[in-house]
C-alpha cells in the first residue's frame, strides 16, 4: 500500500468506525483471516468488509462480501428483520416445514427456477 492509500485508510477507520488500523489488524487477527458467519478465507484481494450495526453503530466485525451484503439485506428495516428472525430461519433451515406436513421430504429441481437450466430438467423430466 503506498503512504497515501495508508493515510486514506487510517483516516476511513477513524471517522467510520473509531478505530486504528492496528485495531482493525487485531480484529483480523482474533477471526483468524475467517469470515465468523460462513468460514470463507477472507485474506488477501479484496479487503473483508468491516462490519458494523446501522443502527447504533457498534462495530461488529470483519466479513467476507457475501455475508456483508446478506446481513445488510436482512437488516434492512423495510424487511423488519430482527436477531430472532435469524434463529427462526436457522432452525426453519434444519427442520423444513414442508417435509414434516407432508411425512417426507419433497425434492425438486436444486437450482434456481426459471433459469435456463431449469427449463432444460424440466424438459428432461
Amino acid at each position: 500500500m503506498t503512504h497515501a492509500a495508508d493515510k486514506q485508510r487510517e483516516k476511513h477507520l477513524r471517522q467510520a468506525f473509531t478505530i486504528t488500523p492496528l485495531e482493525w489488524d487485531i480484529i483480523f487477527a482474533y477471526e483468524r483471516g475467517k469470515c465468523p458467519i460462513c468460514g470463507k478465507d477472507i485474506t488477501g484481494s479484496p479487503r473483508p468488509h468491516t462490519d458494523h450495526d446501522h443502527l447504533n453503530g457498534n462495530l461488529r466485525g470483519l466479513l467476507c462480501s457475501q455475508c456483508n451484503r446478506a446481513l445488510g439485506k436482512a437488516q434492512d428495516r423495510r424487511w423488519g428483520w430482527t436477531p430472532v428472525c435469524f434463529l427462526k430461519a436457522f432452525f426453519y433451515l434444519l427442520d423444513h416445514p414442508a417435509a414434516r406436513a407432508l411425512g417426507y421430504q419433497p425434492v425438486g429441481y436444486p437450482g434456481k427456477i426459471g433459469t435456463k437450466k431449469y427449463r432444460k430438467w424440466v424438459k428432461n423430466k
